[in-house]
């Protein structure tokens, strides 16, 4: 059993294409919370979701995901984390 999922998120930067899209984003959010992210085209929506799914590498800061059981590890963020986008990749 995984437990009830947390991530910390800090000081995260993205980059995409040689261009600083988000810069030193920092939240954290667990069971029960409700994060919203909004903006218009270009922001760094996706990108962020990306990001915290494992699909893109930050630029520079840290996504760590931990369940009340403990830290998670590479095959354990595979199996607990989903990300369903808009479109088909």
């Amino acid at each position: 059993m995984m437990g009830s999922l947390r991530f910390e998120v800090e000081e995260l930067m993205i980059e995409r294409g040689g261009r600083r899209i988000l810069d030193r984003v920092s939240f954290s959010a667990g069971p029960g919370d409700y994060v919203e992210v909004t903006g218009p085209n270009g922001a760094g929506k996706t990108s962020l979701l990306r990001t915290l799914a494992g699909l893109l590498r930050p630029a520079d800061g840290r996504v760590f995901a931990a369940s009340n059981l403990g830290p998670l590890d590479d095959d354990e963020k595979m199996r607990a984390l989903h990300f369903v986008g808009h479109r088909d990749g």
